[in-house]
C-alpha cells in the first residue's frame, strides 16, 4: 500500500497549490524523510524514492512560483534520515567528563581501582609463573645431560683411566666422593650453576619440604628391590655406599610445589 503522503501529495500538480499547501507538504514531506521537527518514520525504499520525488516537485513548483529561478536542490539540500552517532568523550575537562564524574559515585572509583590492582597482579603473577617454568626447564636439560653421562659411561667407569676417578667402580670410592666430583674438574657438572636461583646448590640429597633451596635442584636416588616385591623403590643416597657393586639409579628434579620431575629412571650403576 502505498504511503499516506504518496496518496495525498502523489497526485495533482504542485504549480497550482496555493503558497500555504506547498509549504505544509514540504513540511510533512521533510518530517517523513526523516529531517523535520517531527519524530522520524521508518520508510521503505519505495516509499522514500516516492517520497522523495514528491518533495523535489514540491520544491520546484515553490521556487518556480516565487521570485528565485528554477534551480535543482543540491545534495546538501536535501534531507536526509536521521542516524544515530556515537558520540566519543571529549578531551579531560571537557563536558563529557565532568558528566562522567558526576553520576560516579566513591564506591565506583573503588571498585575500579581494585579491578585494575587484580588485573596488574594476574599479569604480573602470569610473567613470573612463565619465566619460572622456563627456568626449571633449563634445569631439566641439565639433569638429562647427567643422566646422559651416567648411562653412556656404565662400562667405562670399571677402567683405570675414567675420569673422574672417584667415580671409578672401586671399593675405597664412596658415591659421598662421587657426588663432589661430578662438580669438580673433568665431571658432567663441572662449571654449572643451578639455573633456576643463581646461587642456589646444582644437586641435593632429596626434595625436602623444609627445605625451599631445594626447589630447582637436581636429585639423585639409589633404586633397591623391596623384600617381597617386584617394584624398585628409591631411596636417597646416604653418602656412605661404595661404588664396587651393581645398583640402580634415577635422576629427578626437584619442582615447584617441592614436585618431584622424572628425568630418567632406571640407570644401572
Amino acid at each position: 500500500m502505498p504511503h499516506p503522503l504518496a496518496i495525498k501529495y502523489g497526485t495533482g500538480d504542485p504549480s497550482l497549490w496555493g503558497d500555504e499547501k506547498r509549504a505544509k507538504a514540504r513540511e510533512e514531506l521533510q518530517d517523513a524523510l526523516g529531517e523535520g521537527t517531527g519524530k522520524a518514520k521508518r520508510l521503505k525504499a519505495e516509499d522514500r524514492i516516492e517520497l522523495m520525488r514528491i518533495w523535489l516537485g514540491v520544491i520546484a513548483a515553490s521556487h518556480t512560483n516565487g521570485t528565485t529561478a528554477l534551480t535543482t536542490p543540491s545534495a546538501a539540500e536535501a534531507p536526509k534520515p536521521k542516524r544515530f552517532r556515537l558520540r566519543l568523550p571529549t578531551l579531560p575537562g571537557g563536558d563529557s567528563w565532568r558528566y562522567l564524574r558526576s553520576i560516579m559515585s566513591w564506591a565506583d572509583y573503588v571498585f575500579i581501582t581494585v579491578l585494575l590492582g587484580i588485573t596488574a597482579s594476574v599479569i604480573l603473577l602470569g610473567v613470573h609463573s612463565v619465566a619460572e617454568v622456563l627456568r626449571m626447564e633449563e634445569v631439566k636439560k641439565e639433569a638429562e645431560e647427567l643422566a646422559a653421562w651416567f648411562k653412556n659411561s656404565s662400562d667405562e667407569r670399571k677402567t683405570a683411566d675414567f675420569k673422574p676417578a672417584s667415580c671409578r667402580r672401586l671399593e675405597e670410592n664412596t658415591w659421598k666422593q662421587c657426588a663432589a666430583a661430578l662438580l669438580a674438574e673433568n665431571g658432567p657438572l663441572h662449571g654449572k650453576s643451578n639455573s633456576f636461583e643463581p646461587g642456589r646448590a646444582l644437586t641435593s640429597k632429596k626434595c625436602d619440604q623444609q627445605d625451599v633451596e631445594t626447589i630447582g635442584t637436581i636429585v639423585i636416588e639409589k633404586g633397591a628391590i623391596a623384600p617381597g616385591s617386584s617394584n624398585t623403590a628409591y631411596t636417597a643416597f646416604d653418602g656412605s655406599e661404595t661404588l664396587n657393586k651393581d645398583f640402580t639409579l634415577r635422576v629427578l628434579v626437584c619442582g615447584r610445589g617441592f614436585h618431584l620431575i622424572k628425568v630418567q629412571n632406571e640407570l644401572a650403576w
